[in-house]
């Protein structure tokens, strides 16, 4: 199937999210702006979302933001991330009053940037240090082909309130999950590590990538079974 991969991280943007009856942000309140302290700097890149995993909780993101793509000199591996990320700041896309902070990443063993041939690799996860008011759950079934979802994340060329922006499950698989966007004029920049939800609010994927073809817009990221396996083994 089409996979012409366009990395969509990002330094800040501006915010937007497509109007979606099933779901409504307000419940759930958290998606983030991250921002790293690094041994090249403080980078902005890409976008987070938090997710409560047994009694703790975690930010999540993409590895692949720790690149060329993120603003770094070069990607980063997986041995070498706990040395380059210090701190984690996360601003609410909601509430501009609410901040959490995370320090060193957790260790993933075989975590690396999405790929033509995969994505399921491609996560960073980190633990916070203050309980969150609101955070996202990780599903227990994955999606269906032809079911709604939405990408939980700010876009440049819509409305800044909007942070649900819907599609439809085109592929579900070991390696991707991948779906169509209702409004095919995002703009999805700064989304990579965004959230992709069920109509229950619970995390069935990681956003990775996107492109276009014939006026059609197209989303791929990490599957909720690669999600739900890396947690078990290296998150505790």
């Amino acid at each position: 199937m089409f996979r012409k991969l366009l990395f969509v991280c990002g330094l800040s943007v501006l915010t937007l999210f497509a109007n979606a009856l099933e779901l409504k942000e307000e419940a759930l309140r958290s998606v983030f702006e991250p921002s790293f302290v690094t041994t090249e700097g403080e980078q902005k890149a890409g976008t987070a979302f938090v997710v409560k995993y047994k009694e703790n909780y975690y930010a999540v993101t993409a590895h692949h933001l720790f690149s060329e793509a993120g603003g770094f000199s070069r990607e980063y591996n997986w041995r070498e991330l706990q040395g380059l990320v210090s701190k984690v700041s996360l601003q609410s896309l909601s509430d501009e009053k609410i901040k959490y902070s995370a320090g060193k990443a957790i260790e993933i063993k075989g975590a690396k940037s999405v790929s033509i041939w995969t994505g399921k690799n491609d996560i960073a996860v980190f633990k916070l240090k203050q309980k969150p008011d609101n955070y996202l759950t990780i599903a227990q079934l994955p999606p269906k082909v032809g079911e709604s979802v939405w990408l939980y994340g700010l876009v440049y060329n819509r409305p800044p309130e909007l942070l649900l922006h819907k599609a439809m499950i085109l592929e579900y698989g070991k390696n991707w999950i991948s779906y169509q966007f209702e409004d095919p004029g995002l703009n999805l920049n700064g989304t990579s590590g965004a959230a992709i939800l069920n109509s229950k609010g619970e995390v069935v994927g990681i956003n990775l990538s996107g492109g276009d073809q014939e006026g059609k817009l197209y989303g791929y990221g990490n599957p909720l079974v690669s999600i739900q396996s890396i947690f078990k083994q290296f998150v505790q």
